[in-house]
């Protein structure tokens, strides 16, 4: 695919989201795809498989977001983020709410890992309030408030402990982009483009409106593989992201 310069600075903001754990399907929606997007989100495929996963994405150029939103004590946190980097994954997550000392614990064993491996640390990014929850569904968790205001409280934390963005809807971003770092990464799931079913997801917005309110990367699984031709519904995207960059 010829993509003009444009395009793939944009085809840099979709992470598809592989939610399979068949390993000859994998392989085949890389092969397909791989080269409309930057990143490729994992979790079932990596609980099923194992680093072979990883392998298999990196053998066709993507960048491997491994989905698994560590949250326990920080030692076993850190043993968590310790084996994520030792197996070359370039981001993964875990929850905020598992504070501070988890946090850090998670940051500086992956530091440690990277560095005796002679890598780049992976980025690190904080679950803030998954997008599947409203403030109904958040207040009947023990959660007051709504969910911007939670979002931002989540956010905070992450910046000060050194985490490098958050998982977050589109449409929150826009209520907290200012008061955070303006280097921060915005990991948004939830986009769904104009026409396409959003599903379990409550808090949505199309890839190019999602670009514009200041997502760094959009998370889109269903709106592709869900296709009959996946190649064009992903090349709508990335034109659609292109239209509406600087």
């Amino acid at each position: 695919m010829n993509f003009t310069e444009k395009e793939k600075k944009a085809k840099e903001y979709i992470c598809l989201a592989l939610d399979t754990d068949d390993l000859d399907e994998i392989e085949e929606v890389c092969s397909e795809l791989s080269e409309y997007v930057g990143y490729i989100k994992v979790h079932a495929a990596f609980l099923s498989h194992g680093p072979k996963v990883i392998s298999i994405i990196k053998k066709h150029n993507c960048k491997v977001f491994l989905d698994l939103k560590f949250h326990d004590i920080p030692n076993t946190v850190a043993h968590y983020a310790r084996i994520a980097t030792m197996h070359g994954v370039d981001m993964f997550n875990l929850h905020i709410c598992g504070g501070k000392e988890m946090i850090l614990a998670a940051i500086n064993s992956a530091e440690e890992e990277a560095e005796r491996d002679c890598s780049a640390r992976p980025k690190i990014i904080g679950v803030s309030v998954l997008t599947s929850l409203d403030n109904g569904s958040m207040n009947q968790v023990g959660i007051p408030g709504n969910v911007n205001e939670q979002v931002l409280r989540l956010g905070k934390l992450a910046a000060e402990t050194g985490v490098d963005g958050i998982i977050c809807s589109a449409a929150d971003i826009k209520h907290i982009k200012d008061k955070l770092p303006k280097n921060f990464f915005y990991v948004t799931p939830g986009i769904r483009p104009v026409g396409v079913n959003a599903h379990d997801q409550k808090r949505v917005m199309t890839p190019g409106n999602a670009v514009k309110s200041g997502s760094s990367l959009l998370v889109i699984g269903r709106a592709i593989l869900g296709t009959e031709d996946k190649k064009k519904a992903a090349l709508e995207i990335v034109k659609e992201i292109a239209s509406v960059m600087d």
